[in-house]
């Protein structure tokens, strides 16, 4: 009984905080949509594609963000023209996020943000005869920034560049994105 009237009391807090919010004219919860440019940032590694993703955010203080967020980077395929084979690599990530946006006077909104999570590692190669894939789930980290433009609607919109790192027992992932965001 006790549990029921504890949740009970944690969901009408929060959504008493988040009327109260709306009706000072704040939207304390942010989804996000991304598309943009995914790349290994070793030299070797395909020479990158395209990255998309999602999330959600919770502004607890006017300066403050917290998240999480899903992606899915495909980092391009490379010929391996002497054995007539392809070779590909693609990334999910799934992790919390922090974001502190700097205070400012106007609709821009420079912000710098760290996260940390799951990413799912996969390694593809194709061929006559061959059609093998690989996948791993390893710990990662990611941090970088990006400016949100803030619009008189319900929606706004942003440019984030994040540089990724999934820790591995050989050789690190590590990763740059540079995405054109949509909030609403």
């Amino acid at each position: 009984m006790f549990k029921k009237a504890l949740i009970t009391a944690v969901i009408l807090t929060i959504a008493v905080s988040a009327s109260v919010t709306f009706a000072q004219g704040a939207r304390p919860y942010m989804l996000m949509a991304q598309a943009g440019y995914t790349r290994l940032s070793e030299t070797d590694a395909p020479s990158g594609s395209f990255g998309l993703g999602g999330g959600i955010s919770y502004m607890w203080r006017p300066d403050m963000a917290i998240g999480g967020e899903v992606s899915y980077f495909n980092f391009g395929s490379e010929d391996i023209s002497e054995l007539d084979m392809e070779s590909s690599l693609s990334a999910i990530p799934v992790t919390g996020q922090l974001a502190y946006y700097v205070p400012m006077e106007s609709n821009l909104m420079p912000y710098i943000g760290a996260g940390a999570g799951l990413y799912n590692l996969r390694a593809s190669v194709e061929g006559p005869g061959v059609d093998e894939s690989e996948s791993s789930n390893k710990f990662g980290t990611n941090f970088g920034g990006g400016i949100k433009f803030e619009s008189d609607t319900s929606w706004s919109y942003g440019v984030d560049v994040r540089y990724h790192i999934a820790f591995q027992e050989v050789e690190n992932w590590d990763m740059i994105g540079v995405f054109g965001r949509l909030f609403f």
